[in-house]
Formats: structure tokens, sequence, C-alpha cells
């Protein structure tokens, strides 16, 4: 990969989390407030859907003051990582690729995130759930909103 590729792919993904998070702060908060944990920090077990498939991961995420960090690791060794915040209910992350994840943080026990997501050059939405704990239950299907 050329460096130039590398920083344009890295300038797009900071101009898609950019605008992510401006529609996010205009969106008004949703009239129905949860409880949200004081941290969102642990290991997570990843379940998504795209339209090649589906796909297991494990997420763990660490908070850094008001900013979070999270890595993903998947089961052929691969990863990514993103950075992300909480917003009205939201955990909106933007990771290598360049993409934006966008997770409804749930009242669920364990704690579930869930996420639509998309990335530059993508065609469609996808669907990913963090399911906090590292043996966490895979959920055979995941609900398309």
């Amino acid at each position: 990969m050329k460096l130039i590729d590398y920083v344009g792919g890295v300038v797009v993904g900071v101009a898609l989390l950019f605008v992510m998070i401006t529609i996010i702060l205009l969106m008004p908060l949703s009239a129905q407030r949860i409880q949200l944990p004081a941290d969102l920090s642990g290991v997570y077990t990843a379940v998504g859907s795209t339209p090649a498939g589906a796909y297991t991961a494990r997420a763990t995420i660490h908070k850094h003051n008001q900013v979070y960090s999270i890595e993903w690791l998947f089961p052929q060794g691969d990863g990514m990582i993103g950075v992300g915040f909480v917003h009205g209910g939201e955990f909106v992350v933007g990771f290598e690729g360049p993409g934006v994840a966008v997770y409804r943080i749930t009242n669920d026990k364990p704690l579930t995130l869930e996420a639509q997501w998309g990335g530059w050059g993508m065609e469609t939405l996808n669907h990913e759930q963090l399911i906090k704990g590292e043996q966490a239950p895979i959920r055979a299907a995941i609900e398309v909103p």
C-alpha cells in the first residue's frame, strides 16, 4: 500500500467521522431515556452480518477520559482499531477502513450494543452486536431494523 493511499484513506475516515458526529449532535435526544453505564470498557463478543455473510470477533473497549478506543480481533487473526465516544444513548465509532459505526446502547443483560455500520466504498449498511463478556452467547440471527 502506498503512503499516499493510506493517508488519503485516513483523511476520508476522519471526514466520515466528522459528518456522523455532526448528524448525531443535531439529532434530538430520544424521549426514551435509558440508564447508561458509566463506562463501556470491557471485552465483548462481536456478532455481525454483511452481504458477504456473518462474522464473529472479540472486541475490547478501553476508556480514556470521555473517549474510547476499540479493537476488534477476528478468529483468523486480523484486527481493526477505532475511536469513539458516547452521545445521547449511542456509541459512535470511527474505524480504519475508513468507516463509521453507530451503536445503540441497550438495557439488555449482558450489556449489548447494537450497530449499523458502513465504510467508504460499501454499497449497504451492515449490522453488528457487541455483547459484553468474552464468552457471551452468540445470537443466531441479528434483527435488522
